[in-house]
């Protein structure tokens, strides 16, 4: 067992060594809708991998506690139906005013 650990070590230390360590390359694009006309999304998919989307924050909370994603969930089946899927980095942006009165900074 102790044999098998140092070997993983080894392992480890190798690979953060090694100065020829692929590095993949990702393409990615910014969006601003969460559903894609006919074939927008497959094209999208032929020229990136990666897409970043805002979460409108007073959008998916209307009401406090209570958050609804159904659009983004729309646009998720969208980019997982694609080969390969397309990956999505969500960012919950911007004020709400359930929380700041309107008055974010």
């Amino acid at each position: 067992r102790l044999l098998g650990v140092l070997l993983f070590v080894a392992e480890i230390v190798v690979a953060l060594t090694d100065p020829v360590i692929p590095i993949p390359i990702k393409r990615g694009v910014n969006i601003h809708f969460t559903e894609g006309q006919p074939n927008e999304v497959p094209m999208l998919a032929r020229a990136f991998d990666i897409v970043r989307m805002d979460f409108s924050w007073s959008a998916i909370e209307t009401t406090k506690g209570v958050y609804d994603f159904r659009a983004y969930d729309t646009l998720l089946l969208q980019l997982n139906s694609t080969v390969p899927p397309v990956t999505a980095y969500f960012i919950l942006d911007y004020a709400n005013p359930l929380y700041d009165g309107g008055l974010s900074p």
